[in-house]
């Protein structure tokens, strides 16, 4: 069995950090209890590396076999901050020395590649838990007291995200489907108009991040459910196969959620009915006109109750979730052994 070390500031945001996974990966691999004992030292973010270059230049020169690993989870992180994260193989220059290192990310891996539930929301039982009881709820509501609701949400337009305003927030790398959306997501959150703007998040008058919070995700489904008539959906980053939390809680509070989907996106097979208000490709000013003129019609009602009913089935299955979660174990352990190999 190969013995990992985990080394980092953000080395608890990847797949083998969280505590459920952790149970799994717990017998396929050795978590080391030091740098010196392991054969692969892996961390969340490439900034990690940069943070600890010293160390690991003296741990290579002990350990000449040793290997470095970015196992990262965000997209954002290997985007903006990572280089080139097209590139499996990479390097960081440390003055005159250079770390390698292998990067394992959304485009370099299958890990991220779901068949059922996205990644992320198989890094805590809470997730599921949480969703199947709102789905339940929901799939038994008629198109009625859905348009009633909706009619007397006291919060128009709920944007729940961190305020990021610098346009290097919005680069665009369309050969590979993948656009970073926090520029976007923040202009949009911005120029919303008219009563009931809901804005929460960092730099939304307030300083601190909403994870600092006992729980952030219940907080945000408590403060809306059944009180929003749209809730913005969209992610830091369109990428093929990351999706978080964001869409589901829109549905799971009977919102109609604002996303940002290509056709080539995960998202068209998880939720084929659609029932979200998509803005792929437009700009601030048509998301904007977009959002303040959308009315629901007959069909996009139908689709949405077709899709609270897909979502309920979906997190009905206990089994498809473990099994979602023994994938992502089998595939980053299959890239740690090739890597070893």
């Amino acid at each position: 069995m190969l013995k990992i070390f985990l080394m980092g500031r953000h080395a608890h945001r990847t797949p083998v950090s969280y505590p459920e996974y952790r149970a799994l990966f717990s017998r396929e691999i050795i978590y080391a209890t030091s740098a010196e004992e392991a054969d692969i030292i892996l961390f969340g973010f490439v900034i990690d590396i940069r943070e600890n270059a010293e160390a690991l230049l003296q741990l290579r020169n002990k350990k000449p076999g040793i290997k470095f690993v970015v196992l990262s989870e965000e997209p954002l992180w290997d985007t903006m901050w990572s280089g080139d994260f097209l590139a499996k193989t990479c390097n960081v220059s440390i003055g005159q020395s250079t770390i390698a290192y292998t990067f394992l990310n959304h485009c370099t891996t299958s890990i991220y590649k779901f068949n059922n539930f996205p990644y992320f929301i198989t890094t805590s039982d809470e997730f599921f838990a949480r969703y199947r009881y709102y789905f339940l709820r929901n799939k038994n509501y008629s198109r009625d007291e859905i348009e009633a609701y909706w009619k007397d949400a006291i919060i128009r337009i709920a944007f729940y995200s961190e305020r990021r305003a610098k346009k290097d927030f919005d680069i665009k790398y369309f050969d590979n489907d993948v656009v970073r959306l926090s520029g976007l997501r923040s202009e949009v959150a911005e120029r919303a108009i008219g009563d009931g703007v809901h804005r929460v998040g960092q730099g939304w008058g307030i300083a601190t991040k909403r994870q600092a919070l006992p729980d952030w995700h219940l907080d945000k489904l408590v403060a809306l459910d059944r009180k929003a008539y749209i809730v913005s959906a969209m992610e830091n980053t369109h990428q093929e196969f990351y999706i978080t939390e964001k869409i589901f809680d829109a549905f799971a509070v009977l919102g109609i959620p604002i996303y940002f989907s290509s056709k080539g996106n995960a998202v068209s097979r998880l939720l084929p009915h659609g029932g979200f208000l998509n803005l792929y490709g437009f700009s601030a000013d048509e998301c904007i006109a977009n959002i303040h003129s959308f009315k629901p019609d007959a069909n996009f009602i139908e689709n949405y109750k077709k899709t609270q009913q897909d979502l309920a089935g979906l997190f009905s299955d206990a089994q498809l979730y473990v099994q979602e979660r023994k994938r992502v174990v089998d595939e980053v352990v299959k890239e740690l052994h090739r890597l070893m190999a």
